[in-house]
């Protein structure tokens, strides 16, 4: 206990002078602290090495004690956090003890969100990964995750004002627990009251508050016809105070607003990611400004999340595989555009399955990708003869590859038409 108090405000905790300063982000060094402590790096790596539970309850506790705090310190504490666990030796074992393994699901969840918020987690695998994990005690992950948001809820706001929880992870989170299987949602969840109700009920009854308070969820859950909350004049009065909240139409918030909030729809399944790509084909074809920006906003999400693909759940990995592939056969990325796309198809394709479990995500990317656009092959030739020069695929899929060769053969009279493409000037 007397070593917890010492090393709370040491090393686990910002300088309260520093929180609401608007400086640092998750990582971001605290100047402070090296002042008190000469080498706080070493020191905390050193304290890593001998022990790791230490460090972990310090974290934990170090979150607790802000539990009277305003959400801008208790935000402050979760980044600092963050930045502690990042100089860590191995950060990814210790942010994943962190997420997974500690005994405060609050905590974890709140680490979660701040991540998602910041780049450096995907929210919906994330809680995939740790459903699938929680094994005969989903009911009580479930449990705990809608608890957290009707906690939270009323205090979650635009991602760009840095909340301790987002209206876009709000969002996610909710879109994932409306996907449970009848069998959870039909589990008993006790209430202060010593009333028994069902998971479903607990859940309907927070969609509903959460779609008073931010009513442009409505766009992305189901069923938000009739809330049937009590006192129709102040949910409505409370409505339109939110609804003058929004991104203005148009805005580049609310681009990227309803952006995230259709991208989110795709990983419902691999029907809804076809549908996505119907719409986005009416959105490149709209006279709508607006949907032109939406679609060039999307279609920019999507490339950038490129470089976290090797960590999706293997469903979400195969939609967007999926998704990436439809957008190239579907002829929604072009010139430049579909340049990087295919690009980034070979770039997997390429990734040795067998090398690493991220490499062989990669790789089955790759593969769930270029199934959809086969069928275009004979438009690069070039690009084909990239494909089918890479030694695992020749090995392992020696099928497929005389298909590719088959193509590039019979319509090599198209290369010039091709080349540029195919090629980036010799940069595939």
């Amino acid at each position: 206990g007397e070593l917890m108090r010492e090393l709370i405000p040491l090393f686990f905790k910002p300088n309260p002078n520093s929180v609401g300063g608007g400086g640092g982000g998750v990582g971001g060094q605290h100047p402070h602290h090296a002042s008190v402590v000469r080498n706080m790096p070493g020191a905390l790596r050193r304290l890593w090495s001998i022990s790791q539970n230490t460090v972990v309850a310090a974290c934990i506790e170090a979150w607790r004690s802000t539990a009277n705090d305003p959400p801008g310190v208790r935000f402050a504490t979760v980044v600092h956090i963050i930045g502690v666990v990042r100089i860590l030796p191995s950060p990814e074992n210790a942010i994943a003890t962190i997420l997974n393994g500690n005994k405060d699901p609050e905590f974890s969840l709140t680490v979660a969100f701040v991540m998602a918020d910041h780049d450096m987690l995907q929210l919906r695998p994330w809680l995939a990964d740790r459903w699938n994990a929680s094994g005969a005690n989903k009911g009580m992950f479930a449990v705990a995750l809608i608890s957290y948001v009707g906690k939270n809820y009323p205090h979650a706001g635009p991602r760009r004002n840095k909340p301790l929880v987002s209206v876009e992870n709000l969002s996610t989170t909710l879109q994932f627990v409306l996907s449970l299987d009848a069998e959870t949602m039909n589990g008993a969840v006790p209430t202060p009251s010593g009333k028994v109700v069902t998971l479903g009920e607990s859940v309907k009854a927070i969609v509903d508050a959460c779609l008073v308070r931010h009513p442009q969820l409505a766009e992305v859950l189901p069923g938000n016809g009739n809330i049937g909350v009590p006192g129709s004049a102040d949910v409505a009065q409370q409505q339109q105070q939110q609804q003058q909240q929004r991104p203005a139409p148009g805005s580049q918030d609310d681009i990227e607003e309803c952006a995230n909030q259709y991208f989110q729809q795709i990983y419902a399944s691999e029907d809804s990611a076809r549908k996505v790509v119907e719409m986005l084909k009416s959105f490149k074809a709209s006279g709508s400004a607006r949907e032109n920006d939406i679609f060039a906003c999307m279609i920019h999400n999507l490339f950038d999340e490129y470089r976290f693909f090797s960590k999706y759940p293997e469903k979400e990995l195969r939609i967007t595989g999926i998704l990436f592939g439809l957008l190239i056969k579907e002829q929604l990325v072009s010139s430049i555009t579909l340049g990087i796309a295919l690009r980034y198809v070979l770039e997997a394709l390429r990734k040795p399955p067998a090398q690493s479990p991220q490499s062989g995500k990669m790789f089955r990317f790759g593969m769930f990708a270029l199934e959809q656009f086969k069928e275009r092959l004979h438009e690069w030739p070039q690009y084909c003869s990239h494909i089918v020069q890479i030694p695992h695929l020749r090995d392992g899929y020696a099928s497929l590859v005389a298909e590719i060769e088959g193509v590039a053969a019979d319509d090599g009279q198209h290369s010039a038409a091709g080349s540029s493409i195919s090629t980036g000037g010799g940069g595939l």
